[in-house]
């Protein structure tokens, strides 16, 4: 199974519960690797810092479960 996500609203402790549950994968989505779009595209400011801060903790976190990056055309 897997979960998708933005990554915007995922804490630490949510980012440890999911992992727990032993997802195949962890999806997420970024709209550009600037964080100027990204942020306009989502409409909120820091939206792009927030994203990468969740992909960080996931990937420092995750055991097996593989992480995918999404990116938006």
């Amino acid at each position: 199974w897997a979960v998708f996500t933005n990554g915007l609203e995922l804490s630490t402790k949510e980012c440890k519960n999911i992992l727990q549950k032993s997802p195949h994968y962890i999806g997420i989505s970024i709209e550009s690797n600037s964080e100027e779009i990204h942020d306009h595209i989502r409409n909120q400011t820091g939206a792009f810092t927030k994203t990468i801060q969740t992909l960080k903790t996931i990937v420092k976190l995750k055991n097996k479960t593989k992480v995918i990056i999404l990116k938006s055309k």
